[in-house]
């Protein structure tokens, strides 16, 4: 069910059915594993209700995942549960294979189609079952542990089926085209010919491997190419140095929090104001390594909890390595964990959590058959574990409730707030709770509509509401009382907290947009001009806004001053493909057409996943009567915008363009708060 996404938004299926069988059965000994895993259930717990933004799936994923955990543990002493529960988890395995091989080659063909020969800078569009390539190899990899499992059981009549979908599972590791995924396969395969006796099998099975490595090879030679070069691309070259960048800033802002963390989910909550406060960079939720997630999120106590696990877990492998069984999980689990120290997946996606602990679970099988005794279960263990799931549980569906009708609620205030209909976008938003994300669009509606508008004391009263709060990792808040401030008529306040937030984030154009505008108004042209000018370099989308289009009309002589400083010497500091698409951005908008071309063109030979400079190129190409090269640059600006998979075949030949101020001064903040709090921003 989480590996095909399926909505259950009140996650009531799997908890009821664990926690019965769990609590019903105990046949197997307490182990040193399944104590560390109990005490970072109760942490996670404990941790949830400690931090303000920490969220509800990390502590629900942990209590899932330990009586899920407690039900194999039950469940393996007999070998037949095991082939029966592996027999079970095979088919949903063989079916998101296939669809995960299907849907890749729609993304072939579709990428090939309008001209793109080299995948590798496309990845993105390739999304089977609304997974990234990143956390689909992370999830592949302890199936892979898995289904070697599989095989090795021999199963009468289904050793073979095991196999090929092994085999499978494996390419399509393969074609996520990502180093550490490839590593990872090359420790597991040691594994699996040290569990192997047979020297024919041997042979055998390394041949195989062979021969699906030179296959993905020779298919996709210049891909592989890429993804085995140390830093070849300069997106590779970014992504390394963004990763160190991570990690060195992780070290700093954990001191904050240093002993329990800010909370399950909360990485990139916390590492915003210090990582992606800049607008000419992508955000991403994800970690560069495990270890920094869970310094940041759990701190000190948690991490040494895991560090607890992983010793545990070596020791119990060391133990028992000589049976294939422990060498087959352990191994996997090795592999795995080569994975997530190049991106995290594990803290952030419910099925990934889950395989790790199954493959916990065989990892102790061997052991439960050797010292197969008959154990006596107090009845006090099974009413604890039943009194504190019961109770997690209980609170947990308490809270997702509440979650749940805050976002239906938030989802109608929304629409009709885009039909105009802000009366009763404030009606919704009332129904809501006192939750940080209900505050805050709570705020965001006294922002984007005229207090004529709305409830007399509307206003005021959500700016207080606002100025309650105390997060200090979300920088947006004080950005959105700046503006409360402007709309309450207290420009003074206002001024000097967009003053700091310039000074403190010099790259967020959000915050400098609004700041420009009050220099303007304040008739402090130069400074003015010189900060739109700063803007529009960072993100030239708000060439378009009215505000921006009003002036240049208007008055020319700020127009000439704010074009004056976007100079060729900007894309000389940065030297990125970023920076040449910014700069052929705003070129081709203030009328200099074969500059454009110039910089659009050398945007693309670097990083041809940028979207918007292949319609611009279009245009270009269109404006000189080469229509043949302006449809190619639109299929390709076309199939980046839609992906791969749509059926929708109306051609765009324009941009998406964006008028209102507020959508986009908060476009890529409605992005982070969806990520943060799970719920629509209203603006």
């Amino acid at each position: 069910m989480w590996m095909f996404q399926m909505n259950d938004p009140y996650i009531l299926l799997l908890p009821c059915i664990s926690i019965v069988w769990a609590c019903l059965y105990r046949n197997f000994r307490f182990s040193t594993i399944d104590f560390v895993l109990v005490c970072i259930c109760i942490y996670d717990v404990v941790n949830w209700y400690m931090c303000p933004s920490s969220a509800l799936d990390g502590a629900y994923t942990s209590v899932i995942c330990i009586c899920c955990y407690a039900l194999l543990r039950s469940t393996m002493y007999s070998r037949e549960y095991r082939n029966l529960f592996l027999k079970m988890l095979l088919f949903p395995i063989l079916i998101a294979l296939v669809i995960t091989l299907v849907s890749f080659n729609l993304f072939i063909d579709a990428t090939h189609e309008v001209g793109f020969i080299d995948t590798y800078p496309l990845r993105f569009l390739f999304r089977p079952l609304g997974y990234v390539t990143t956390v689909l190899s992370s999830i592949y990899i302890p199936l892979l542990g898995l289904l070697a499992i599989g095989c090795y059981y021999q199963i009468p009549r289904w050793r073979g089926l095991f196999g090929l979908s092994g085999v499978l599972a494996l390419v399509t590791i393969f074609l996520s085209f990502s180093r550490a995924a490839y590593i990872a396969c090359i420790v597991y395969a040691i594994f699996i010919l040290i569990v192997v006796k047979s020297t024919r099998k041997k042979m055998t099975l390394l041949a195989l491997y062979f021969c699906i490595c030179g296959t993905i090879w020779l298919f996709f030679p210049i891909e592989v190419a890429t993804t085995l070069a140390m830093n070849k691309t300069i997106s590779q070259r970014q992504s390394t140095e963004g990763r160190l960048k991570a990690t060195e800033k992780a070290l700093e802002i954990f001191k904050e929090n240093k002993w329990i963390g800010t909370g399950d989910k909360s990485y990139s909550l916390t590492m915003d104001k210090v990582m992606t406060q800049d607008s000419t960079f992508a955000f991403t939720p994800y970690a560069p390594n495990i270890a920094i997630q869970l310094l940041i999120e759990k701190g000190i106590i948690g991490i040494m909890l895991y560090v607890c696990l992983a010793i545990a877990v070596i020791i119990t492998f060391m133990r028992w390595r000589k049976r294939p069984i422990a060498l087959l999980s352990g191994g996997c689990l090795l592999a795995f964990a080569i994975k997530e120290m190049t991106i995290s997946s594990m803290l952030n996606d419910y099925v990934v959590c889950l395989l790790v602990f199954i493959l916990l679970a065989f990892l102790q099988v061997e052991a439960e058959e050797v010292e197969n005794k008959k154990i006596i279960v107090p009845s006090w263990e099974r009413y604890a574990f039943v009194v504190f799931t019961g109770m997690c549980f209980i609170c947990f569906e308490t809270s997702n409730l509440k979650e749940q009708s805050d976002k239906e609620n938030t989802h109608k205030a929304v629409e009709a707030f885009g039909s105009g209909n802000y009366l009763k976008a404030v009606e919704w938003l009332e129904k809501t709770s006192d939750r940080l994300p209900c505050r805050i669009n709570r705020a965001m509606l006294a922002v984007n509509v005229p207090d004529s508008l709305l409830p007399v004391g509307y206003q005021l009263k959500a700016g207080e509401s606002l100025g309650e709060i105390t997060l200090p990792s979300d920088i947006y808040i004080s950005y959105i009382q700046a503006k409360l401030m402007l709309n309450g008529a207290r420009e003074i306040e206002a001024y000097h907290i967009l003053e700091k937030l310039v000074m403190n984030y010099p790259r967020n154009a959000s915050y400098m947009y609004e700041f420009y505008q009050m220099l303007y108004k304040k008739g402090k042209q130069q400074e003015a001009a010189l900060t739109l000018a700063k803007v529009l370099w960072l993100y030239p989308r708000f060439l378009h806004t009215e505000q921006v289009k009003d002036v240049f009309f208007t008055d020319p002589i700020f127009r000439e001053k704010v074009l004056a400083n976007l100079t060729l010497e900007l894309i000389k500091i940065e030297n990125t493909p970023n920076a040449y698409a910014r700069y052929g951005y705003i070129s081709y908008y203030m009328g200099e057409k074969e500059e454009a071309k110039v910089f659009l063109n050398k945007a693309l030979e670097f990083q041809p996943g940028f979207a918007v400079p292949w319609l611009l190129l279009g245009k270009l190409h269109k404006e000189v009567g080469k229509t043949k090269e302006a449809e190619v640059c639109y299929k390709k600006y076309n199939i980046l915008m839609k992906g791969v998979y749509t059926n929708d075949k109306l051609p765009l030949e324009d941009e998406v363009q964006i008028y209102l101020d507020s959508k986009v001064v908060f476009e890529r903040y409605a992005k982070k708060f969806l990520t943060w709090y799970g719920c629509a921003l209203v603006y």
